[in-house]
């Protein structure tokens, strides 16, 4: 690895347009390099350099009442895994601990998880942060722990504690799921697909524990799911009793809706499928496939990757390509290969001179689309609507063994990083909001896990491990 010191700065410009009550857009020169090598090792220490400059602005930071407060860390494992940074390390630990003392005191969380809240923010704190200091250390006691106090409720085994599935129908008893509270109203008792993080954290405490009952939930549950998938003429938008539906009622419309923005109209395919990628959905069967081999979880999976494939045009998808990074991982399979190869055969990432980041673009609300929030950020290419995602030249630069197209996807998504930096909050006070450094570097809400740290940065990096 070439010393980090010897990087160069990038070119940050304020345009000379600035439009009245709003930020300035801010624009950066596509720094070119020599190598992928060359390109990975500046990415990697401009994190580092993100990463220190949180760690001396919230060392001493209370904790706030902000449910995902630490997810804007989750994408530090990179720099730690290649740097060993031992700061880094203690001070996310020292995160997590405070974390939980203050909720605990506080009554906001009750036997180690929240006393009452919703199955699509309520898990984030614990799939996101947790599982990835569990990555980090596996070992680590404290952190198992954590994973497990919360993650006991799943399948109603801790005690004075309300009972959250039932075995019987395989799903959860409500939308809402507290230690203290499970709200069991009507338009709260179906199972939206929101409720796979719970099946995420059923694995998560699988592979934490070795215990047999978290994985016969989630594989219980995952069935479920997988059997309605295959068997309906439209993809599912929930479960309910024994079977499914294909739309909500008004109802059931209002419940998602007071915890998710903007609902999907789910009069398509892609609507209604979107929400499982938003929750990792694709990765919840790629799991139970990988832990059972049954063929059924394939077909889920592969008829969610079969829309996600038509979307590979917008440069927005980036959390669909980076679902097909993981099927193609896992299976070997090249069934969407093509699909890639073909999305950038039109596109000229060599040409790019300039990017620019708008900060304060009013969207009119959320798009349809995939990796759509109403807060994202609006990215621009020598002055242009942007035509290149950066995740998208990685995997096809993985799949074609393209060297300058990997260079040239690290050295974009370095400068997508560099003007998060300089434009928006870390993500502490929102750690699933749009227009944070977080959201660029591991992905919003929308995203989960798909930004150029998590899905450009970290596969290049050992892309080039193994040249």
């Amino acid at each position: 690895m070439a010393a980090l010191s010897c990087r160069h700065a990038v070119q940050i410009v304020i345009n000379i347009r600035v439009r009245e009550n709003t930020m300035p857009q801010v624009s950066a020169v596509v720094e070119r390099t020599h190598s992928l090598d060359a390109a990975c090792d500046l990415f990697l220490a401009d994190l580092g350099d993100w990463v220190k400059t949180c760690i001396d602005r919230y060392r001493d930071a209370l904790p706030i009442d902000i449910h995902d407060q630490a997810t804007y860390a989750s994408s530090w494992n990179i720099w730690i895994k290649y740097t060993n940074d031992p700061d880094a390390s203690e001070f996310l630990y020292v995160l997590s601990d405070r974390i939980s003392d203050y909720f605990q005191h506080t009554d906001q969380w009750h036997h180690g998880y929240w006393a009452q809240q919703e199955v699509h923010h309520g898990t984030e704190h614990f799939e996101l942060f947790l599982n990835a200091l569990y990555r980090l250390n596996p070992e680590h006691a404290a952190t198992r722990s954590k994973i497990l106090d919360a993650c006991e409720h799943i399948g109603n085994w801790g005690n004075d504690c309300p009972d959250w599935f039932d075995w019987k129908t395989s799903l959860f008893r409500s939308t809402h799921l507290g230690t203290r509270t499970v709200i069991e109203r009507p338009g709260h008792d179906i199972n939206i697909p929101d409720h796979l993080r719970m099946i995420n954290l059923s694995f998560l405490a699988f592979r934490v524990s070795g215990d047999s009952r978290y994985l016969d939930l989630a594989i219980a549950h995952c069935s479920r799911w997988a059997d309605a998938i295959n068997a309906s003429d439209q993809i599912p938008v929930a479960l309910q009793g024994e079977g499914w539906i294909n739309q909500y009622s008004d109802e059931q419309r209002a419940v998602y809706g007071s915890f998710i923005e903007k609902l999907n109209t789910f009069d398509t395919d892609l609507d209604r499928a979107e929400s499982f990628l938003a929750s990792n959905g694709v990765d919840t069967f790629l799991e139970a496939l990988n832990v059972t081999s049954d063929k059924k979880f394939l077909s889920a999976a592969e008829r969610l990757l079969d829309v996600f494939a038509t979307q590979l045009h917008d440069p927005d998808a980036g959390a669909a390509v980076d679902a097909i990074r993981r099927y193609r991982s896992l299976t070997g399979s090249n069934r969407y290969d093509s699909d890639i190869l073909q999305a950038v055969a039109d596109v000229h990432p060599e040409n790019i001179g300039v990017i620019s980041l708008d900060p304060a673009y009013d969207w009119g609300g959320r798009p349809k689309g995939i990796g759509k929030r109403k807060d994202m950020a609006k990215w621009y290419e020598d002055g242009e609507d942007r035509a290149h995602s950066p995740i998208l030249l990685s995997l096809a630069a993985e799949i074609s063994g393209d060297q300058l197209l990997a260079r040239r996807s690290v050295e974009i998504a370095r400068t997508y990083f560099r003007l998060a930096t300089e434009a928006y909050p870390d993500g502490r006070d929102h750690g699933c909001s749009g227009c944070s450094v977080s959201a660029i570097a591991r992905g919003h809400g929308r995203d989960n896990n798909a930004g150029v740290v998590s899905a450009v940065l970290e596969p290049m990096l050992s892309l080039r491990s193994d040249e």
